[in-house]
């Protein structure tokens, strides 16, 4: 995946679908991302500690490849995708605030 800042298309191919925080996090130093084959867009996230992580799309609506039926009236819980992303985000928040307390410091 080539980023947008470095002449990256702007292309389902090329595009990760992350939210804002996760795709600034995944720009730092140390950080890794790459799509995987298969039937789904998926892509492949290594951390700077060398933890690895895929994470794939969603189905488009209406297109019944749902892995298995919601069930009614229940939470979702919380996968592993999910739980990689509030971690991404509270790294992405700790960097910024490091940044910004230098910045103050100076």
């Amino acid at each position: 995946m080539i980023p947008w800042h470095r002449s990256g298309p702007t292309t389902q191919a090329n595009g990760a679908g992350l939210c804002e925080a996760c795709n600034h996090t995944k720009e730092n130093p140390g950080w890794s991302v790459w799509p995987r084959p298969g039937p789904r867009h998926t892509i492949e996230i290594r951390t700077p500690t060398g933890h690895s992580y895929q994470s794939t799309a969603p189905p488009l609506p209406g297109t019944g490849l749902t892995d298995s039926p919601p069930l009614p009236n229940t939470a979702v819980p919380a996968t592993d995708t999910n739980h990689h992303r509030r971690k991404l985000r509270h790294r992405l928040k700790t960097v910024r605030r490091a940044q910004s307390a230098k910045s103050l410091a100076a």
